[in-house]
């Protein structure tokens, strides 16, 4: 079973999108959790979602944000079917790929933002492995969150799922792009100060204190 943990500030957007995508989904094999930060109880993403993650009963946790529409009614089929045939520690679908002859990762993505659906990156159809992924949707196994749930870096809304990339990176797991399609209904774009500060805070821990003086190398990634 999938569990779908969603925070939410708005509830007409979360019930447009959310509630509706799912209500029409052939496969009802899923649970739908509702975090409603609407009353600003929660300092951040981090201390929100893992109290969603918490209350979830499914082998896979689905975080999504509320202004995701899914067009697909077997999104949810698919998605089962994709994770059965692959292990991993966290999946999404868009984030930030190393292409062959390429310095710096290319931003690969099956989500279209906004009301015109442009979509940033490079579409694919296929499984690819990433550096880090965007926080639009994205799955963690249960087995793998219990292990590591999200770092509180500050009061932010920004970078935990980039962290949790990094982490699951560094303990050997796989960072993975399903070929699954979404439609955000926002632009995308909602980076503020803290972004930065978080940003900040993520470069000290992962690349910094990781630091092998043995290998004489450093952990470095792009960010989605």
């Amino acid at each position: 079973m999938l569990s779908f943990i969603c925070a939410s500030n708005n509830m007409e957007i979360y019930e447009q999108c959310i509630v509706k995508s799912l209500a029409k989904q052939k496969n009802t094999d899923f649970e739908l959790i509702l975090i409603n930060t609407a009353e600003k109880e929660y300092s951040s993403a981090a201390k929100a979602l893992n109290e969603g993650a918490n209350k979830a009963k499914g082998e896979y946790f689905v975080f999504l944000h509320h202004d995701i529409v899914i067009e697909d009614e077997n999104f949810v089929d698919k998605l089962n079917l994709w994770l059965n045939q692959h292990n991993f520690g966290i999946a999404g679908v868009a984030g930030t790929v190393r292409l062959p002859n390429r310095k710096k990762a290319n931003v690969v993505s099956n989500i279209v933002h906004g009301e015109k659906k442009q979509v940033p990156g490079i579409k694919t159809t296929e499984t690819v492995s990433c550096e880090t992924l965007d926080e639009c949707l994205f799955v963690i196994p249960k087995k793998v969150f219990f292990e590591h749930q999200f770092v509180e870096l500050m009061p932010t809304w920004h970078l935990y799922c980039v962290e949790y990339c990094l982490w699951a990176k560094e303990h050997n797991y796989d960072v993975l792009l399903t070929p699954m399609f979404l439609w955000h209904k926002s632009a995308g774009a909602s980076m503020n100060a803290n972004y930065f500060d978080a940003l900040l805070k993520l470069r000290k821990i992962y690349v910094i204190i990781t630091y092998n003086p043995s290998r004489l190398s450093v952990i470095t990634c792009d960010i989605y």
